[in-house]
């Protein structure tokens, strides 16, 4: 009788720094998509991140802070061991550091370095100078735009062949809508819609955004999420103009990435970064009004693109959430960042190139 043959898979080690599951959920989304056989590591994860991810905790040195060459060698020598490093937007930028310089001489495995920012590279000359002598030798950049490869690029010289455009990845659409009463303390009523957004993103263009809501139909709302702190002063304003009770707030709930799907709109902004609770909401079908670079255009399908304006907000984010909630703008908007979301969550890109880097066929 044949003797059966034994598949025996071997387990690969990934080293994860710099991961912040909140700024860049979407990398956290890449590491639970990740096959079984990889063992995923990651030094400082918060508890919830460590368990929601299944990661390891391995001691290693701390990130911040501009690091001398004892810490970047001691930190070099915390990756051996591993069969790829993965590092997570600028917060791993002493260990992308440490891998140049000391890679060659202690045989490390290949780092891949997730650059979450679209625009707001350049800085002053110290800074430049670190990011141009950190990412000299990175085999592996990914970056979320063409624009943003270009300008990563112009800023920091990596070396030929290592970026990648490959856009975040989103997740996948929530498999039922929430009920109207899902949320804590708030109820979505009978012909209710609701414009979401955190307190925080609101504050700096709070005068576009409640100004015009008088202009919108009596059933639009606006729901804060935040502190107290946070949504006190909006509600007084909104008390002001005599419009308390089209402003919702909860203290309850993060931000509008929870509840997905329940919000019409929902309002966000950027620093340069990919903005939190965009892929969320395009994925789960809710229109989104952007405050943000240009360079995100290029993260949005053209029927959405409208609700992208600039940072500061001002008359051109008043005028763009008032066509966005005429006649059926939101509901279409909507409906093309669902299509585009479902399209952007398969993770095969960020597979094929891990693969390659690992020197194997597929990681399946």
């Amino acid at each position: 009788m044949a003797k059966k043959k034994i598949k025996v898979f071997k387990v690969r080690k990934l080293l994860h720094l710099g991961i912040d599951a909140d700024a860049m959920a979407w990398s956290a989304r890449l590491i639970r998509g990740l096959p079984p056989k990889m063992q995923n590591h990651s030094p400082f994860a918060d508890d919830d991140t460590a368990s929601r991810l299944q990661l390891y905790r391995p001691d290693f040195p701390v990130l911040s802070g501009v690091a001398g060459l004892g810490r970047l060698s001691r930190m070099a020598r915390a990756m051996r061991g591993y069969d790829l490093v993965v590092t997570h937007g600028d917060r791993a930028l002493n260990p992308v550091m440490a891998h140049t310089f000391f890679a060659g001489q202690l045989g490390l495995p290949p780092l891949l370095h997730l650059h979450d920012g679209v625009a707001g590279f350049a800085g002053g000359m110290l800074h430049d100078f670190r990011r141009r002598l950190a990412f000299a030798r990175t085999p592996a950049i990914v970056v979320p735009t063409m624009d943003s490869a270009a300008e990563f690029a112009r800023a920091w010289s990596p070396p030929a062949g290592s970026l990648q455009i490959l856009p975040p990845l989103f997740p996948s659409a929530p498999r039922a809508k929430p009920r109207p009463d899902a949320m804590p303390r708030l109820v979505k009523r009978g012909a209710e819609r609701w414009i979401a957004a955190r307190a925080c993103d609101v504050a700096p263009v709070a005068d576009a955004v409640l100004g015009a809501l008088p202009q919108m139909a009596d059933h639009w709302r606006l729901v804060l999420f935040g502190t107290r702190e946070e949504t006190a002063p909006l509600v007084a304003r909104a008390e002001a103009d005599a419009m308390q009770d089209r402003v919702l707030t909860t203290d309850r709930v993060a931000g509008p990435s929870d509840f997905a799907g329940l919000y019409d709109v929902v309002l966000c902004a950027s620093d340069g970064g990919v903005p939190v609770g965009m892929a969320e909401a395009m994925a789960a079908g809710s229109a989104v009004l952007v405050r943000g670079p240009r360079a995100l255009s290029e993260l949005l399908p053209p029927e959405s693109r409208f609700g992208l304006v600039g940072a500061k907000g001002g008359d051109g984010l008043r005028d763009a959430l008032s066509r966005m909630v005429a006649g059926d703008n939101a509901a279409e908007a909507g409906a093309a960042n669902a299509s585009y979301g479902k399209e952007r969550a398969d993770p095969a890109g960020y597979h094929a190139l891990i693969a390659g880097l690992l020197d194997i066929p597929h990681l399946d």
